[in-house]
C-alpha cells in the first residue's frame, strides 16, 4: 500500500490511520492488550508503563514525531500506542472495582507501613512511613512521599506504576514544565491518581510500586508493603530514613537522578575536593536545599523532615500547576516589578497568568518569588479548602470523608476536636 501501512491485520484491535506505517509501530502495541502479559524489563527488573515493553525507546520517539500530525481528530483521536494503553487501562480499572467489592472498605482502609527506597542506590536512600490505605495517591504524593523524600512540592510530575502489571496513576492535568516528556516515558494513558486508594494497590504484604519523580530527570523510588498494622488509625508516621535529600533537578551532579546521585556521593573519597564544590554548587542552584542549613547529604534529619510532613499536612493541596522559573532578559516590561523577596497576586477565575500555561482557576492565587539569580518563580496555589477525595487531617493526615472543617479560616479540615486542639497553637499563627 504505497504511503500507508503495509497491512493492519495484525492490528485489528487498532484504528491505524491510513497514511500511518504500521511497521515503525513497535510489535508490542501489535499484540491484543487483553492477552498480553506484562514482563519487567531485563535491564532494570522494572514494570515499563502499562507493560508496554517497547524494544527501542527512540526508534518509537522518531515514530511519534512522524506520525503525531495523523492523529488527534476524529475519526483518529488517538495514537495506536494511546489506544493500546488505553485498553490496558480498562482492564486494570475492571480489575480494580472486582477487588473492591471483594475486599471491602475495611480491609482498603488498613494502615501500612511501607518503605522507600531509591531504586539500585548505593549508598542506600530510604523511608519508612506508615499511612493510611484510604489515602489517594495524589494526597501521598504531595504531602507525605515528596515533603519526606526532601523534594520540592507542586514543582515537577510524577507518576506511580503498578510492578505487577504497569498500570500507572498519575496527575491528569499538570502544569510542570517536565510534563513535556510524558509521551517519551511512554505514557499514553494513566488512571487519576486523585480516584485512587492506595489501599487498592496495595494489597499483600511485599506488593511493590515504582514511584517516578520528575519526568525529565526521571527519579525512580521502590514502594514496598512491610506490613499492615494490626490497629487502623489513618494516623501519618515517619518512622525512619537514611540520607538526605538530593538536588532538585540534579544539579551539580555527574548526570541525572540516581546514578548522577550515587557518582556524586562517592566524589566524597574519590574526589573530597570536587565533592566539596559541587556540594556547595547544589546548594545554591536548587530549589529544595537552597534554604537548608549544615546540609549534609549523608546524614538525615528525621525531625525536620517530620516538620516538612506536618507543614504539608496543615497547608492546602498543591494544584499540579508547576513551577515555572522566568528570566528578565527579553521580557521588558512584561517582567512583574518584584522589590521585595516575593509577591501575592490573586487572579480571578480565568485570567491568565502570562507565564503560566493554564488560567488561574477559582479559588487560587499566583504567587511570583524573585530569585537569586535575578529570575523568579511562578505558581498558582489553592486558596480554598481541598477536595472531600483528597482531603487530609491537617493534625495526624488521616484520611476521611468526614472531616471537620475549621470554623476560623474555613479551608483546613480534622479528623477530630483533639487533633484540632492539639493543631490550634500552630494554625494561630496563620491566621493572626
Amino acid at each position: 500500500m504505497k504511503g500507508g501501512a503495509p497491512s493492519n491485520e495484525r492490528c485489528t484491535h487498532l484504528k491505524i490511520h491510513p497514511q500511518d506505517n504500521v511497521a515503525t509501530l513497535d510489535s508490542v502495541y501489535k499484540k491484543d492488550p487483553k492477552t498480553h502479559i506484562a514482563r519487567r524489563n531485563p535491564e532494570t527488573d522494572l514494570q515499563e508503563p502499562w507493560g508496554a515493553d517497547v524494544t527501542n525507546d527512540m526508534s518509537q520517539v522518531l515514530r511519534q514525531l512522524q506520525a503525531q500530525h495523523l492523529y488527534g481528530t476524529y475519526p483518529y483521536e488517538l495514537s495506536p500506542e494511546a489506544q493500546w494503553a488505553e485498553q490496558r487501562k480498562e482492564m486494570k480499572l475492571a480489575e480494580m472495582e472486582a477487588y473492591k467489592k471483594q475486599a471491602g472498605a475495611e480491609r482498603i482502609a488498613r494502615d501500612m507501613i511501607i518503605s522507600v527506597e531509591m531504586w539500585r542506590m548505593k549508598p542506600k536512600f530510604s523511608r519508612t512511613i506508615r499511612v493510611s490505605g484510604n489515602m489517594t495517591f495524589s494526597a501521598f504524593s504531595d504531602k507525605i512521599l515528596v515533603p519526606a523524600i526532601g523534594f520540592t512540592r507542586n514543582y515537577h510530575c510524577y507518576y506511580f506504576s503498578d510492578e505487577r502489571d504497569g498500570a500507572v496513576f498519575m496527575p491528569q492535568k499538570s502544569g510542570a514544565i517536565d510534563v513535556t516528556h510524558k509521551f517519551i516515558c511512554s505514557l499514553h494513558a494513566s488512571i487519576d491518581d486523585t480516584k485512587v486508594k492506595i489501599g487498592e494497590i496495595f494489597r499483600e504484604v511485599g506488593d511493590t510500586m515504582l514511584y517516578v519523580y520528575d519526568l525529565g530527570d526521571h527519579w525512580r523510588m521502590l514502594l514496598t508493603v512491610q506490613q499492615f498494622c494490626a490497629e487502623t488509625t489513618g494516623k501519618v508516621e515517619l518512622i525512619a530514613g537514611e540520607l538526605d535529600s538530593p538536588p532538585e533537578d540534579s544539579n551539580s551532579l555527574p548526570t541525572a537522578a540516581n546514578r548522577g546521585w550515587k557518582e556524586f556521593l562517592a566524589l566524597k573519597t574519590t574526589s573530597p575536593a570536587r565533592y566539596k564544590a559541587s556540594l556547595m554548587e547544589s546548594q545554591q542552584q536548587s530549589w529544595n536545599l537552597k534554604d537548608r542549613k549544615n546540609y549534609d547529604p549523608m546524614v538525615f534529619d528525621i525531625e525536620d523532615a517530620r516538620k516538612r510532613i506536618a507543614e504539608a499536612l496543615a497547608s492546602s493541596a498543591s494544584t499540579q500547576s508547576g513551577k515555572l522559573f522566568v528570566h528578565e532578559t527579553g521580557l521588558g516590561s512584561k517582567f512583574p516589578k518584584i522589590s521585595s523577596d516575593s509577591r501575592h497576586e490573586e487572579l480571578g477565575k480565568g485570567e491568565l497568568d502570562p507565564f503560566s500555561p493554564f488560567p488561574t482557576a477559582e479559588g487560587e492565587k499566583r504567587i511570583d518569588t524573585r530569585t537569586s539569580s535575578g529570575s523568579f518563580m511562578t505558581e498558582s496555589i489553592r486558596t480554598e479548602k481541598d477536595p472531600k477525595e483528597i482531603a487530609l487531617c491537617a493534625c495526624c493526615g488521616k484520611p476521611d470523608k468526614d472531616l471537620l472543617r475549621c470554623s476560623a479560616c474555613k479551608k483546613v479540615r480534622y479528623c477530630s476536636r483533639e487533633c484540632q486542639k492539639t493543631h490550634w497553637k500552630q494554625h494561630k499563627k496563620k491566621l493572626c
